[in-house]
Formats: C-alpha cells, structure tokens, sequence
C-alpha cells in the first residue's frame, strides 16, 4: 500500500501513519480495515458478514456493475441494509452513520458522460456513492425479528411458509414491449417498436397507433433463486419455473 499511496501524492508522515487490519489500534495511525469477517450469535443462530473495507469509521462497499443501478438507485435499500448490517456487527471500527458504495460502471460511456451530465449520468467510471445508515436500533430489530421468523417456521410446512417477496428474490421488473407490426412480435431478431414499464402506458401507444400492433410482457427476472440452496424442493420456485420467471 506504500507505493501505491506514494503514487497517489500522499505525504510520508500520513503513509508512516497507515495500519492494515491492526488487532488494536495505536495512538496516532490510522486504522483502514480491509475484508474482516465477524459474527454474532442471536438465540442459537450465527450472524456473519464480511466487508470490503473501513476507513476513518466508514464502511466501503465496492460494486461492479451497469449505470443503471446508479442512475435509478434500485438497489440502495439494498445496500443500506448490508451497510448497517456490517455496522451491526461491527460497532467498535464502524462509527460513522454514512456508508459508501463505490461504483465500478462496466458499461460506462464517455461520449454518453458528456452529452448527459445533468441527467444525472456519471461522469466517471469510478464513483463514490454515499448512503445514510439505519439507526443501530432499527437493525438490531431486523435481526431480531427475522431470527424469531425463523424459529418460528423452521419445522413448518411449505405451504404455511411466506413466499419471498420481490426483494428477497432480487426480481426485476417486466418490460412491456409494443410491436407496431404483430407479425414481428417474439420473432427472434425483430426489435420491438418500443418498451414501457407498465401495461397502461404500452396500451396507450397501442390505441395511438389504431389498435393495430401487439403488446407482449416480459417477464421480471428472477436471480436470487440461483443461489438458493432449497431451489430444488421450493413451491415458488417451480411456480416462478412456470411463469417464465426464473430461468
């Protein structure tokens, strides 16, 4: 980390102050915490998360991903969750109530950078996105509840189990894809005329255009069920299977 702070302009006397994972702190350096795994136990159940990194008393979370999750901020309770869940676990190194995510945009463009700055687009592949944690209450709460959710069914049947909602199945919405000639509808190749995110707005261009063409839905995806170890018993699962949302 020396040379690379060297190359980045730190001063010696800030670099000389740098401690990687220290056991204890020292007076005068500064601690930055790199991929720690911690846990705690919650009525015979473990709780554990690794973070990417602690510096100054503030979680860092780095994503790889499209501008899309960026731009729109479809995943930021998300990561407001894992932030505070990581506080949770961690409250002695993580003081700060701010998280940040840092962005890696893998299809970032400089041309579209440009034309779209007060779109809110980013102006950089790399970007540091800053979230406000929950209360250390709140979370705590979450946990809590969702342990006793556990004790509670765990020797349940399946059919008195709650289905997973949207979020925990990290679905996607549908897209409405209007196809001013019908004949090119789900004719692979044949780009539709074009998408809408609701039923109502992709019929409103169906009646402009005289109620000639074809409205098809497809389906949010779902991806949280691919990592899911009870995917090959699960009700909802086959059902998802079925309806073209899982695939």
């Amino acid at each position: 980390h020396k040379l690379a702070l060297e190359s980045l302009g730190y001063p010696a006397r800030v670099i000389e102050r740098i401690r990687i994972n220290p056991e204890t702190p020292e007076e005068d350096t500064i601690p930055i915490y790199l991929e720690q795994r911690s846990e705690k136990e919650v009525n015979g159940f473990i709780i554990s998360g690794k973070f990417d990194m602690v510096m100054e008393g503030g979680v860092r979370d780095f994503k790889s991903t499209g501008t899309y999750t960026y731009t729109k901020g479809v995943n930021d309770a998300k990561f407001i969750l894992q932030g505070s869940l990581y506080r949770w676990l961690n409250p002695v190194i993580i003081t700060s109530d701010v998280m940040n995510i840092d962005f890696i945009f893998t299809d970032w463009n400089a041309k579209l950078a440009m034309a779209s700055a007060r779109s809110g687009y980013p102006a950089t592949r790399v970007v540091s996105h800053p979230l406000q944690l929950q209360p250390y209450a709140e979370t705590e709460a979450y946990v809590n509840n969702k342990v006793q959710q556990l004790i509670t069914l765990i020797d349940a049947d399946q059919k008195d189990i709650p289905e997973c909602t949207k979020e925990d199945l990290w679905q996607t919405e549908s897209v409405f894809k209007y196809y001013k000639n019908p004949a090119s509808a789900g004719v692979p190749g044949k780009r539709s005329t074009a998408n809408f995110d609701t039923i109502g707005e992709a019929q409103q261009r169906l009646i402009t255009d005289g109620s000639v063409g074809k409205v098809v839905e497809v389906k949010g995806e779902v991806r949280a069920c691919k990592y899911c170890n009870a995917r090959p018993i699960c009700n909802q699962a086959s059902e998802l299977t079925r309806a073209g949302s899982l695939i």
